[in-house]
């Protein structure tokens, strides 16, 4: 595993002026003693970057949520851009909450408060239309966004089983023949030894970087 500063991500970004502005929506906590999943604002700073760097129109989301990442990325990506996000159907939600009370705990929650939080902002979200998807990424059909994504952020399933099937799927979605990134959330975090163990071996398979003081982990087929 490579260690980098995230000057190394932000630097790269040679926009200048009123490009290198984000706009980042305030969350909304339903619960505020629930823990907290999210990406925080440093993290999101970061993967708005790798949008700005991969020039993405082609963004994955594994894992929405409350969708307050996915709004994060539509309004910061570029015009007539495109961005999905995947998250578990009420029927497989409902098996991971017997199965996993941890998780189940997450999920129950979304599912109490089902609106999304683009939909409060839809009109500041239509820059980038959002098309929520819904399913089991591990028995998702991925291939009609083969070879058209820029930008997959990996936030989903942290089992074992699931990291393997979604960066299998990631990779396979990655656009070919220009700058593409793949970045996970969560790596190193004492809740999900899984994901960082399969993290730190496929590390020794191909070029991945930590972002120090952050819990990402990014895949670039460029040179930053």
């Amino acid at each position: 595993m490579i260690e980098i500063r995230a000057n190394k991500v932000f630097s790269a970004v040679k926009q200048r002026g009123p490009s290198r502005v984000a706009h980042v929506r305030i969350p909304l906590r339903f619960d505020p003693e629930q823990e907290d999943h999210s990406p925080t604002l440093f993290e999101t700073y970061l993967l708005i970057a790798l949008m700005k760097l991969t020039d993405a129109t082609g963004v994955f989301e594994f894992g929405t949520f409350m969708g307050v990442t996915t709004l994060n990325l539509a309004l910061n990506a570029r015009a007539g851009a495109e961005i999905y996000t995947l998250d578990v159907d009420d029927a497989s939600a409902r098996e991971v909450q017997s199965e996993l009370p941890k998780d189940g705990q997450l999920i129950g929650l979304r599912m109490k408060h089902y609106q999304m939080a683009w939909s409060e902002d839809f009109d500041l979200a239509r820059r980038a239309p959002i098309e929520a998807l819904y399913g089991d990424s591990t028995r998702f059909d991925f291939s009609p966004y083969s070879g058209r994504m820029d930008l997959v952020f990996l936030d989903g399933g942290r089992d074992l089983r699931t990291v393997r099937s979604d960066y299998g799927n990631a990779a396979g979605m990655l656009r070919p023949y220009k700058p593409a990134a793949i970045a996970w959330h969560d790596y190193q975090n004492p809740e999900t030894p899984e994901l960082t163990d399969f993290l730190d071996q496929l590390a020794g398979k191909v070029d991945l970087l930590h972002v120090h003081g952050s819990s990402l982990v990014l895949y670039l087929n460029f040179p930053l």
